[in-house]
């Protein structure tokens, strides 16, 4: 009986310490970047603070591309607590105005790393990791991945879609999403 999960990659699948990685998704996202961080890689771990749904990662991605930081008008208040829709609960606040500069700080960073980022590592709710190199037409094939993800999409030990000499990769350990 094997109490671990074997993940067979495809050969020549390389994170060197240089590359900066980016994180993003559930607190398996968090571990593994603080792992990582300690091994003396570059990288920036979820500046939306934990996400666990593909939808709300997409989100993330996309309103990191854009390079829009937030205004007091996507806040809102609940509990006596300043909230985003787009955030992990960490950010919320008693002041608007501090909850909007912890959320445009944490935002500004994750901009300026996904600009020189080499690796993107999402992890899903469910221990469904997508790792995905960046390049030029990475939005299009992370954006395609995620949807196959979240539209019950089916892997087995890891599906590599190459583009000229860029890589991704998904994997799910054959787990039905």
């Amino acid at each position: 009986m094997e109490f671990r999960t074997i993940v067979d990659l495809p050969k020549g699948l390389a994170v060197e310490h240089d590359e900066p990685i980016m994180l993003l998704g559930s607190c398996f996202s968090d571990n593994i970047g603080e792992r990582l961080r300690r091994a003396l890689f570059r990288v920036d771990v979820n500046p939306f603070g934990t996400l666990y749904n593909p939808a709300s990662i997409a989100a993330a991605v996309r309103r990191l591309m854009e390079n829009r930081p937030y205004s007091e008008a996507e806040l809102f208040e609940f509990g006596g607590m300043w909230h985003s829709f787009d955030h992990h609960s960490k950010f919320s606040c008693a002041d608007r105005s501090m909850a909007l500069q912890k959320i445009n700080a944490r935002y500004e960073g994750g901009v300026q790393f996904l600009k020189t980022a080499r690796w993107l590592i999402v992890t899903l709710a469910r221990r469904m990791p997508i790792v995905c190199p960046i390049r030029a037409r990475w939005r299009e094939i992370a954006t395609r991945c995620l949807r196959r993800v979240s539209r019950g999409g089916f892997c087995r030990n890891g599906t590599l879609w190459t583009i000229g000499s860029r890589r991704l990769l998904a994997f799910t350990n054959g787990i039905r999403h």
